[in-house]
């Protein structure tokens, strides 16, 4: 009824909101594509920094990494030290959510290359997620993919992205492998 109210009035362009509805509060199992982006060698700069400079460096990744999720349709849900976790499929889906994940990682890569590097990792799977009770902001996740995901950033060398047999799948069509 609102749809045609909207055409009826005239309308030119409607937007219909892509959102699904938000996670319940008691949580839910959720199909996500989780990206896990660590800033690579961060041992080594936390050795070799100062205090001020730490903190530029990991502000400046840390919101390269949110805009380039966020273009992307992902949400960063937790960015602590060396280690983001983004996630896409949470809380809007799209049905290539894997495509954006590799898209978002790759263009991080590109971006950040001038101020250090990312190494990142990408899996799919069903997750459960729960809003954080702590600060009103992200989620709370548990599942394989979310370990999944951490362990092949960790593998990942500098400026590479690494993803799952599940995510190759996904992805083929779009880049040569």
């Amino acid at each position: 009824a609102a749809l045609a109210e909207l055409l009826n009035a005239g309308a030119d362009t409607v937007e219909i909101a892509r959102n699904t509805p938000a996670i319940l509060p008691e949580g839910e199992r959720r199909l996500a594509t989780i990206l896990v982006t660590h800033i690579h060698d961060y041992d080594a700069i936390v050795e070799s920094a100062s205090p001020t400079e730490l903190e530029t460096l990991q502000e400046q990744m840390h919101q390269l990494i949110r805009d380039c999720v966020a273009r992307h349709g992902g949400v960063v849900n937790e960015a602590s030290g060396a280690e983001i976790v983004s996630l896409f499929g949470v809380p809007t889906t799209y049905e290539d959510d894997v495509v954006r994940a590799v898209r978002a990682a790759r263009a991080m890569a590109m971006a950040a290359s001038s101020q250090g590097a990312l190494q990142s990792g990408i899996d799919s799977g069903y997750i459960v997620v729960q809003p954080s009770t702590t600060d009103g902001e992200g989620y709370r996740l548990v599942g394989s993919a979310l370990h999944t995901a951490t362990r092949i950033a960790e593998d990942a060398g500098p400026s590479e992205v690494l993803v799952t047999q599940s995510c190759l799948r996904s992805i083929l069509p779009f880049y040569a492998v």
